[in-house]
């Protein structure tokens, strides 16, 4: 997966259209379909799904948020594992499983959250981005694993270059 960066900016209606365009080919360039993905809190969809006891699977529900990076990973636990291979298992999405191996700590609209993060993402994300800033993140929401919601990152964005 290539890496596209945020170019948000100041700058008019001209530099809107620019973006969208320069979106589109990058999706087309990378075969990352960024317009799948919706502008949406975490916190919004939690309140959807009330929380269960077990193995909860969604359907395939992607959506972008803005929240602030830690830098902060740990293991990925086996229950999320679990929830990830289940998943990829009932959409017959393949590799999913092997491609998450940690989890991010994010802080949303004030809230904390551990989301698995795609493998190939993490070098970037340590060399790109610093603790504290302010990202965009492409998300998929898979379910619960007794109560707690899973959502998987597959792609960021980010406006400052360091």
């Amino acid at each position: 997966m290539k890496r596209v960066r945020s170019l948000l900016g100041s700058g008019g209606s001209a530099v809107g259209l620019f973006l969208c365009i320069f979106a589109a080919l990058m999706s087309e360039a990378s075969g990352f379909d960024f317009s799948r993905y919706r502008p949406r809190m975490m916190k919004e969809l939690i309140r959807e799904y009330t929380a269960q006891i077990g193995l909860v699977i969604t359907q395939d529900i992607p959506i972008r948020s803005k929240v602030t990076y830690s830098g902060e990973f740990r293991d990925l636990p086996a229950d999320s594992r679990r929830l990830i291979a289940a998943w990829a298992e009932t959409m017959n999405v393949p590799g999913p499983p092997q491609a998450f191996r940690r989890e991010l700590k994010i802080v949303e609209a004030g809230s904390e959250y551990w989301v698995p993060v795609q493998e190939v993402l993490v070098p970037s994300m340590n060399s790109e981005l610093r603790p504290k800033e302010e990202i965009e993140l492409f998300m998929i929401y898979l379910g619960q694993v007794d109560g707690r919601h899973i959502f998987f990152v597959n792609e960021f964005g980010h406006e400052s270059p360091h």
